[in-house]
């Protein structure tokens, strides 16, 4: 009689690799101006969010905002001080994947200008915790 064993691997966190590039999302698909990202990280929602109001703020009605990456990984977490073991913890945040060279945010319109287009991505980018460049569509 042959008895076949097999191991299961438990699901894992989503560990993000300081040397992996972004294949799909590189290039502009929307807008004219963009912002991507330099780095690997996991944005919360509450960063894109801060971000994605202050682009709002700054080009109103005169142009487009797409909002490339979402928040898709719940992240849970146990309070503090609490003893090993009693299962998981409660949902604390959602978070999203970024790696190098993806496309953050884009934005477009007959109206805008490139100077208020430049202006609303750098006070994105400053809500942001990394490294971005703002990246412009050429035909």
């Amino acid at each position: 009689m042959r008895v076949h064993l097999f191991k299961y691997k438990k699901s894992q966190k989503i560990i993000v690799k300081d040397n992996s590039y972004d294949l799909k999302r590189i290039s502009l698909l929307y807008g004219v101006y963009g912002l991507r990202s330099l780095e690997c990280v996991r944005l919360k929602d509450t960063q894109i969010e801060s971000a994605k109001k202050t682009i709002k703020k700054v080009i109103k009605k005169l142009g487009i905002l797409w909002v490339i990456i979402e928040a898709n990984c719940p992240i849970t977490k146990k309070p503090q001080q609490v003893r090993m073991g009693k299962g998981k913890g409660a949902y604390s945040h959602s978070v999203g994947v970024v790696k190098k060279g993806t496309i953050l945010f884009e934005i477009g319109g007959v109206k805008l200008t490139k100077k208020l287009a430049f202006l609303a991505l750098k006070l994105a980018a400053g809500k942001l915790p990394i490294k971005t460049e703002i990246c412009v569509f050429k035909n």
